[in-house]
Formats: structure tokens, C-alpha cells, sequence
């Protein structure tokens, strides 16, 4: 699995897990659908510059809560929020065949709010770092030696090259 098929997919076990007897959608959700539900679609996607060897993709996932009321759709919405700020917003990234990776990934605060009648939206987002070189791997050393390089970068301010550290 590639990154952002695993961390949504992680994100989405995450959020099923954490609500009782939900049906999950992906993509669409059909005319008749089954109540409770949640309807995860496509996130959207940023980019933005990172360091001079890695960029970072945004994602911004509006996803759907939907119940009989909307007291019950808000109840899930909260359910699923409140399961992610107990985990301190660290998502268990999982392996294809549902187990732990043994890492996770950091999620910026969730917001929840209604949106029709028995519906609410959960809008989830994160952030996450990719090399240029997208054969690399993005791991703990790889961000401490950047992050050393940029503050090496900052603290050398008149100099017009950046110096990277390499240990």
C-alpha cells in the first residue's frame, strides 16, 4: 500500500472501529442506503514545500455521519471524534491485511458539524511528509535530519547556500 491508500484506509478502520454496528461507504452513497451509516469519500489534497529534498500533501476528508435523528447522527460524530482525541490524535497505521504497522500518523484536530437532517460531517485533517524521490522512504531519522538542516538553515540567515547535515 502506497501512503495515502494507507493512511486513509487506516483512518477510515479507525474511525469504523470506534462506532458500533455503522455501515461504511466509499465513493458514493447509494439511493437506499442503511442507517447508521458513515460515507467516506475522496479527501481533498494540498501540497505545499517542505524541505529542499521533500514536499508535504494536506488532506482534508469531509466525511459523513448518518442516523434516524439528528441527535443520533451528532452521537456518532462525537463518538468518532472523541475516539480520535483519546488516542491524542495518532492513527494506528495498519498493513493490508488489517494488522499494525507499529507506527502511526499525527492528525490535526477534528471538527464535527451538522450538514442535512440526520447527518453530520466529521472533517478530519493531516499532513504528511513525501520526498520528491518518491522511492525514498519518509522515516523518523530522515525528518530529525531535516528538520536539523532547516533550523542549520534559519541560524545561518546571511548565508546565501544552505549547509545539510548528513550523520
Amino acid at each position: 500500500m502506497h501512503g495515502l491508500e494507507q493512511e486513509v484506509a487506516s483512518y477510515a478502520h479507525f474511525i469504523i472501529s470506534a462506532l458500533e454496528d455503522v455501515t461504511p461507504y466509499y465513493w458514493e452513497v447509494p439511493q437506499n442506503f442503511h442507517v447508521p451509516a458513515v460515507f467516506f469519500p475522496t479527501p481533498e489534497i494540498e501540497t505545499h514545500g517542505d524541505t529542499l529534498s521533500s514536499y508535504e500533501m494536506a488532506y482534508t476528508w469531509f466525511v459523513k455521519l448518518f442516523h434516524k435523528t439528528d441527535g443520533e447522527a451528532q452521537n456518532l460524530a462525537l463518538t468518532a471524534l472523541t475516539a480520535i482525541k483519546r488516542a491524542r490524535n495518532c492513527i494506528p497505521l495498519k498493513n493490508e491485511d488489517g494488522s499494525d504497522v507499529g507506527r502511526g500518523f499525527r492528525v490535526l484536530d477534528p471538527l464535527i458539524k451538522p450538514v442535512e437532517r440526520g447527518a453530520w460531517q466529521l472533517q478530519l485533517r493531516w499532513e504528511s511528509p513525501r520526498y520528491y524521490d518518491d522511492e525514498a522512504e519518509f522515516d523518523g531519522d530522515s525528518v530529525e535530519r531535516a528538520v536539523k538542516a532547516t533550523s542549520l538553515a534559519f541560524a545561518l540567515n546571511g548565508i546565501s547556500d544552505a549547509i545539510i547535515i548528513e550523520e
